[in-house]
């Protein structure tokens, strides 16, 4: 729930998230993947862009994780709230993009950035 400063309740909130406890080693993933620059490297960067007077810009991406698209399978259980079907013993969704909580969702989501830029 979302308050105003007030304490009264200005809207309820809800994110999808994935369990990532729930995945196993070599099943519905490849391998975990998180993409970190040494500080020296920005350093480097920062004084080849002065001495060549290049312009600098800084990317802000809103919800970067939400744009990867999945390559392999990945299935979760119903969200809390969400009616399954009475005909249905244990129902699941399939996901066509990635969510926060998977473990390759990083990974996803630089690839599909690495593509667009080359």
């Amino acid at each position: 729930m979302k308050y105003l400063s007030t304490s009264d309740i200005e809207r309820n909130k809800a994110r999808l998230v994935a369990k990532g406890y729930t995945q196993r080693e070599g099943i519905g993933y490849m391998d975990t993947f998180a993409l970190v620059v040494k500080i020296t490297i920005v350093r480097l960067f920062l004084v080849v862009a002065v001495v060549r007077n290049w312009h600098l810009h800084q990317l802000d991406i809103n919800n970067a994780f939400l744009h990867g698209d999945l390559t392999k399978d990945v299935y979760r259980k119903l969200p809390q709230g969400v009616a399954a079907p009475a005909n249905i013993r244990n129902p699941v969704s399939k996901l066509r993009r990635a969510i926060y909580g998977l473990k390759h969702a990083s990974q996803q989501w630089f690839s599909k950035l690495s593509d667009s830029l080359l």
